[in-house]
């Protein structure tokens, strides 16, 4: 009796099994995306236009807020962040109203879940000596 089942049990264990990986893969792809700004901004200093394409998920405009908090731009992100119309209670991602059926395109799945493997070319030490050479600018 017990081997009927066995087909129907592993079913229904199926999404308790995989749920757990996709947040992984979600973390794993954001920390590509802070790796990539944290670069843009020491090398170049902060610029709207590297913010603008991460911007539409709250996880990914956490990963923006984490790299430049790093170099010491937070508080210009912010702003950008607030003039797009973003605020803290806007968790959802914009394409989940604008168009639903974006979840099935395999353009969500490779940039939210698979996203390339960036090798930073900045250490922490680098930004450490950035901040220091750069406090006064950086407070002003």
């Amino acid at each position: 009796m017990e081997g009927q089942f066995v087909f129907v049990k592993r079913l229904l264990l199926y999404p308790f099994i995989t749920m757990p990986l996709f947040p992984q893969l979600d973390a794993y792809s954001r920390y590509q995306n802070y790796k990539q700004l944290r670069d843009l901004f020491y090398s170049y200093g902060y610029n709207a236009r590297f913010v603008k394409p991460f911007i539409r998920s709250r996880c990914q405009r956490d990963a923006v807020l984490a790299a430049a908090d790093d170099v010491g731009f937070k508080k210009y992100c912010r702003q950008d962040f607030y003039n797009y119309g973003y605020r803290w209670y806007h968790f959802f991602p914009d394409f989940i109203f604008a168009n639903p059926k974006f979840l099935l395109c395999k353009h969500f799945w490779m940039t939210t879940f698979f996203t390339k493997t960036y090798h930073a070319k900045i250490n922490i030490r680098m930004i450490k000596l950035y901040k220091k050479n750069n406090q006064v600018q950086l407070a002003a």
